[in-house]
């Protein structure tokens, strides 16, 4: 899917709730959607952190796959009410420029914003798309229990532009159950709120809690209490600084530490100044990888909120505290999300807000009870493990997209339902020869497998299914059920009970990959297809979709590639057997339809290319192959890289969601015996390719062609009139484009295992002399 996500705040703001629709947006990107984010100028906790949008109205960035499009917004530099309303105006105002992006498929607001949610309802019904809202904080209850000044008397301006963004929303996601209520009152269904978590995004420590203070330059011996993340009028700090002058005298081991920013952040120092605290420090905002052992070199991590703070938020800064193994206390309401979620995860206590009294007690009767203060960070690291591990919060959000992307209902503005703009416009089913342009629903209530849908092509299948409304689609994995065994074949056929079969699975490689194990690519592909296709036939399965190969077409075939051509010779010949195997699958296919009324189709696409394809050296395709020589030559600074072969030979390449998309049409609209090519319609031969990756990796040296490698078939080009008249299908989306973002995409996958490695290193590495640190890591 094209999806579109509004959201003020976005990476590099490593505070609040931008980690999280960053990693949302990146993490769809790896599922293979198309994402942009709307969003603006680095702004929170701090005015511009990487300083480079001063005088910028825009910017377009690509940030790890996602389209990233910044809009200019006033940034007051005291927290007002006036500053609050004119910076969402003008994040608003700016943000209808997006009105002129290619239409998304689905919209998703973050809010807060406020003008986040206002504009992605306005955006989704300028694009006719649906859309969904994801409520970090609750704006109008925020503006009701914040205390400053004129907030509570605009608290229902604000509810009021809630509830507009949420009524016509087609889903709408909590990140705490007590938002749930108020999403209710806006008169929006309890069966279309979803609860979702934020989920822990920091790496584990990689730096001891020794070193790490002496890093800080943070007293060994002191109990630590740190505060991180934002430092704002809600979170009230004063409080903290205030504790921190009753303890220089009844608990004087304890030191009081402050990292991050904030518009606060003045007055607190100016605060702990007048005092002469000498038992609290101010840090800096903290490098991404060094922030988790930053807080693992606490003893204690401190959540603060101002009195009258209730259900209007969550704090994001507790998925990092638990996961550390910290405890934490909470001088917050006791009737809040944030003490419902401490006394939840059992990671913590909870003291009353705005009594600095309470606050010093806690944390004394912690510093001087170790056991009770490891099982409280035990009780928490748990919690984090459990509830707020990344996958699991991000496969909720993956059903909330798909609850978003299945309900094309809209409203109007006085609440009343309108048809979406498919169904207003779709007339009786039109028949063209054997397809049909149908505008029904294909997939509800059908039951569909798809082999091989864990794999590069099968998930952006999967998800297109799933955008049509398919809700019963089953993948068998092959360490269960090995598709060459007739027995796991039946066995999975049983358990699916599948209407449709789409048949993807394949043992694939590139040129070295087929001269290697030609033997194994022809009996693996055959036997899968060959008796998969009997088994479905004697289920009783209504459609069969087998997805063939472009290595099926003759060496020498005239180009474009025309269906008719298919008989006319034998294929190139180090693709041969990988290319007869699935060529037989059509002539089992045309065979069973003649003899048994076996509604099998066949399908032909190009060369795929794409996020998540195979770069492994042993068995890549050309694309991948060359973009990891590329990426590792310009890491290495190399000056040359090695391709394979003249770059004479030519290649037509698919990007692999507009092949999922063409698989899909052809299995709703088309019933015909004949095979039906899927392509791009663009010939690019391998020395324009090889220079194009070259150059969009920004690589400056030699490509050097090995002409002792293959070259493979000299060309390929398809004809695709015909997909285009029997199921309406066309690729959208170009080559060019396509190849960036499969390449940053590459480069981002590499940059986190490489920091995955990295920090498992440096935990190897780091002394665990002190009993006590080895405990606590432990934990």
């Amino acid at each position: 899917m094209k999806l579109l996500i509004v959201s003020l705040h976005y990476a590099p703001e490593a505070t609040g709730n931008a980690p999280y629709t960053t990693g949302l947006a990146e993490h769809l990107v790896e599922r293979g959607h198309a994402v942009t984010a709307l969003t603006g100028f680095p702004s929170y906790p701090v005015l511009d952190v990487n300083n480079r949008s001063r005088g910028m109205l825009w910017r377009r960035e690509i940030m790890n796959g996602v389209d990233v499009r910044r809009r200019w917004h006033y940034l007051s530099p005291h927290q007002s009410l006036v500053g609050r309303a004119l910076s969402e105006g003008s994040f608003l105002l700016a943000g209808l420029s997006a009105m002129t992006l290619p239409r998304p498929d689905a919209v998703l607001g973050v809010v807060p914003s406020l003008s986040g949610g206002l504009l992605a309802r306005l955006l989704a019904r300028r694009f006719g798309a649906p859309y969904g809202l994801i409520f970090q904080d609750m704006l109008g209850q925020a503006a009701e229990q914040s205390g400053v000044g004129g907030a509570r008397s605009m608290s229902s301006f604000v509810r009021a532009g809630e509830r507009w963004a949420a009524r016509g929303a087609a889903a709408v996601g909590v990140i705490a159950e007590g938002f749930r209520p108020h999403i209710e009152s806006f008169d929006v269904d309890a069966g279309r709120i979803h609860r979702l978590r934020n989920w822990t995004h920091i790496a584990e420590p990689a730096v001891g809690k020794t070193a790490m203070r002496e890093r800080l330059d943070l007293p060994d011996d002191a109990v630590v209490c740190i505060h991180a993340g934002n430092m704002g009028y809600k979170q009230d700090l004063g409080n903290v600084v205030e504790c921190a002058r009753l303890a220089t005298e009844s608990a004087p081991a304890l030191l009081f530490v402050f990292v991050g920013d904030g518009n606060q952040k003045s007055r607190l120092e100016a605060l702990a100044a007048r005092y002469s605290l000498s038992n609290v420090r101010f840090l800096p905002i903290q490098p991404k990888e060094q922030f988790p052992s930053v807080l693992a070199a606490a003893d204690v991590l401190v959540v603060n909120q101002r009195a009258g703070v209730t259900d209007m938020s969550l704090p994001s800064k507790l998925t990092s505290y638990f996961a550390v193994g910290r405890p934490v206390v909470a001088a917050v309401e006791p009737d809040s999300e944030t003490a419902r979620e401490v006394q939840a995860s059992g990671g913590g206590v909870v003291v009353a807000a705005d009594e600095p009294e309470a606050l010093l007690d806690a944390l004394a009767a912690l510093a001087d009870g170790a056991p009770v203060a490891e099982r409280l960070g035990r009780s928490g690291r748990a919690w984090a493990a459990e509830k707020l591990a990344p996958e699991p919060a991000l496969q909720a959000y993956d059903r909330f997209l798909d609850a978003v992307a299945g309900n094309q209902q809209s409203t109007t503005d006085d609440g009343t339902d309108v048809e979406p703009p498919a169904a207003r416009t779709a007339g009786a089913e039109v028949r063209i020869g054997a397809s049909r342009m149908d505008s029904g629903n294909f997939w509800q209530g059908k039951s569909v497998m798809v082999t091989g849908g864990a794999g590069f092509l099968g998930r952006n299948v999967v998800g297109k299914l799933r955008e049509r409304g398919a809700t019963q689609i089953f993948v068998p994995r092959s360490d269960e059920f090995d598709l060459r065994e007739k027995r796991a074949i039946i066995r999975a056929l049983d358990e699916a009970k599948p209407d449709v079969i789409i048949h993807l699975a394949a043992v694939v490689g590139g040129i070295g990959a087929n001269r290697a194990r030609p033997g194994t690519f022809f009996y693996d592909n055959a036997m899968m297809g060959i008796q998969l296709i009997e088994q479905a036939r004697l289920a009783g399965v209504e459609k069969f979709v087998t997805v063939g190969t472009v290595c099926a077409y003759p060496k020498h075939t005239p180009t474009p590639f025309r269906e008719e051509d298919l008989w006319n010779g034998y294929p190139e010949e180090t693709n041969a057997p990988y290319g007869l195997a699935k060529k037989m699958l059509l002539v089992q296919g045309q065979a069973y339809r003649q003899q048994y009324g076996f509604n099998s189709i066949y399908l032909l696409p190009v060369n795929l290319y794409g996020p998540d394809d195979n770069a492994d050296p042993a068995s890549s395709h050309v694309i991948p192959a060359l973009i990891r020589k590329f990426v590792e030559a310009k890491e290495r600074g190399a000056n040359k890289v090695v391709a394979w072969g003249t770059g004479s030979a030519s290649r037509e390449f698919l990007h692999v969601e507009d092949a999922a998309e063409g698989i899909v049409l052809a299995s709703e609209r088309y019933d015909g015996a004949d095979p039906v090519n899927l392509g791009a319609g663009r010939e690019v031969t391998i020395r324009e390719l090889a220079e194009t990756i070259g150059r969009l990796c920004k690589f400056e040296g030699e490509i050097v062609w090995d002409s002792t490698q293959p070259d493979g078939q000299p060309r390929r080009a398809m004809d695709t009139s015909r997909a285009k008249e029997l199921f309406g299908f066309e690729a959208k989306i170009d080559f060019e484009e396509g190849l960036l973002r499969t390449i940053e995409l590459f480069k981002a996958a590499r940059q986190r295992a490489r920091t995955a490695l990295a920090s498992r290193d440096a935990i190897a590495r780091t002394p665990m002399a002190p009993e006590s640190d080895e405990r606590e890591l432990a934990a």
